[in-house]
């Protein structure tokens, strides 16, 4: 065997070598660019808080519990049915004491934080059975002890009827600290005994405040690892759950998946790249390649993203927290909507970022080619006209 074709066999083997590379390098940009940018928002607090915010959550949620507490405690229908007192409030009313009590500031910065926590417990905390979710109640506490509490006990009072007889004695006996049903005081008493009510109103928020604590704890329902009580006394390490290191697994594979592609792409510039030509041709083929196949399928998948989080989700998380009425009210349509535009749109961009690069390297290699065509002609010419003249 000469050595041409020994050099061509070596070439033909490069060759398919290049292209095994070019293959595993676009399957493995889609598989990036369909994990590393959409599960990274899935697993990141800030994905939920801009979605709360770009929604108006914070601002509507006060006016979808008003609107919950005046179906609820407000109707005669609901208050016949459930062992829950009348108040004759509608739901404006409603929304006016809560936004006394509860500020939209306060909501949003209590909800975020809980986010951080809910993640940092989820994929950092080393004892996440034992980690509690704190919310401070700091300022409800101060709001409902203040003048927003007095004034949202005497909307209450103004927006009841008229005391009769037997509610007056109730009021009378609340004022002198006997006890007395919840029903004899909600009512409207005459003008006299409802300018003296004030000390009674404050003392009585004054105390309730402060049986209320400044933080609340709660923890995650996670599961509890299998561990026999035997392997706990030998290992007094925090136990994690399998779910959570599935879970923190699944975030590390992701978080270093850009490494595969990287890895291909650089064995594939040392096998196949030569020249500036090389270059453009196999990394604009690869680019371009990947990003069409990326944007082709997040338009296929749409409808299946769309599905699952317009319908499945919401289900799911109103028969977990038990109020329908309320998801529908704050729009959870919308919110899980706008979450599959966010998770299509990490997709869409960096393909669409890809295959732009890759259209212009191939156009580069495109316009190369043609210069270098037009070059050639124009030599050959010029290398006929000596041997024309002559002929002359």
């Amino acid at each position: 065997m000469n050595t041409t074709q020994v050099g061509a066999k070596h070439s033909i083997f490069i060759t398919i070598l290049s292209w095994m590379f070019a293959v595993l390098f676009v399957l493995s940009t889609v598989g990036v660019i369909f994990s590393f940018f959409p599960i990274g928002k899935l697993l990141d607090p800030g994905f939920y808080q801009q979605v709360l915010q770009r929604e108006n959550i914070y601002q509507r949620l006060p006016e979808s519990i008003a609107a919950q507490l005046a179906n609820t405690i407000s109707s005669p229908i609901s208050s016949s049915k459930a062992e829950v007192p009348l108040i004759a409030l509608d739901q404006q009313e409603w929304e006016s004491i809560l936004l006394e009590l509860i500020d939209p500031a306060w909501l949003q910065s209590q909800s975020e934080s809980a986010l951080d926590q809910v993640f940092e417990i989820l994929l950092v905390s080393p004892d996440p059975l034992n980690t509690p979710i704190v919310i401070s109640v700091e300022d409800i506490k101060q709001r409902l002890a203040g003048p927003e509490g007095t004034q949202a006990i005497q909307q209450i009072i103004e927006a009841q009827p008229p005391c009769s007889v037997d509610q007056l004695l109730g009021v009378l006996q609340a004022g002198l600290g006997m006890e007395t049903s919840i029903n004899s005081l909600l009512c409207r008493p005459p003008d006299f005994i409802l300018s003296e009510l004030d000390p009674f109103v404050e003392a009585f928020l004054d105390s309730t405040a402060g049986q209320i604590p400044d933080q609340i704890q709660f923890y995650l329902p996670l599961p509890e690892p299998q561990t026999r009580v035997s392997e706990v006394a030998h290992n007094p390490t925090p136990e994690i759950p399998e779910t959570l290191q599935t879970l923190r697994l699944v975030n590390s594979l992701v978080t270093w998946s850009p490494l595969l592609p990287v890895t291909l792409l650089l064995i594939l510039t040392l096998l196949a790249v030569r020249s500036l030509r090389d270059f453009m041709t196999w990394w604009g083929g690869t680019f371009f390649t990947a990003g069409i196949i990326s944007l082709i399928f997040s338009f296929l998948i749409f409808p299946t993203m769309n599905w699952t989080f317009a319908a499945l989700l919401p289900i799911s998380l109103s028969d977990l927290i038990s109020i329908p009425e309320l998801l529908g009210q704050l729009g959870m349509a919308g919110i899980f909507q706008g979450m599959v535009n966010q998770l299509l749109l990490s997709i869409r961009i960096p393909a669409g970022i890809l295959s732009t690069i890759g259209f212009a390297l191939l156009l580069g290699v495109f316009l190369l080619n043609r210069n270098t065509a037009n070059l050639q002609i124009r030599l050959a010419d010029s290398s006929d006209l000596p041997t024309q003249t002559r002929n002359d």
